[in-house]
């Protein structure tokens, strides 16, 4: 029954990570984004072609993105693998932490599809 609740453990703990994985995958791609809108916002800005309301929007999106990118930072730093846990408490805390990451990942892709799509926007707008 020992071994039994190891695998389960180190089953779930490839879960996690397996979502973790996901999430990191995409950290390049919440720096470029956040780069693009930045420099849009500067040259918007500089410009005065920026109404308040996209000034608004472009500073919404890259708090979404910085939010999305410390929550995974935050969630690699808390996380610990649970070596010397029972199996049950090592399992109780697997999901308290696939929860955590699940919702990581999800302001990860929200952020993202949120920037493309205004950044869409806005190649539309220009031609």
């Amino acid at each position: 029954a020992c071994d039994d609740g190891a695998k389960i453990v180190a089953d779930y703990t490839k879960e996690v990570m397996a979502v973790h994985d996901e999430a990191m995958a995409e950290m390049g791609t919440i720096e470029t984004l956040r780069r693009e809108l930045n420099k849009q916002l500067e040259e918007g800005n500089a410009g005065g072609t920026l109404d308040s309301a996209s000034v608004v929007q472009l500073h919404g999106t890259i708090d979404a993105l910085s939010t999305a990118h410390d929550g995974m930072m935050d969630w690699m730093h808390d996380y610990e693998p649970p070596k010397d846990m029972e199996p049950e408490a090592a399992l109780e805390y697997l999901k308290g932490q696939m929860t955590s990451i699940q919702q990581v990942n999800e302001e990860v892709k929200t952020s993202i599809a949120q920037a493309q799509k205004l950044l869409r926007k806005d190649e539309a707008g220009q031609e």
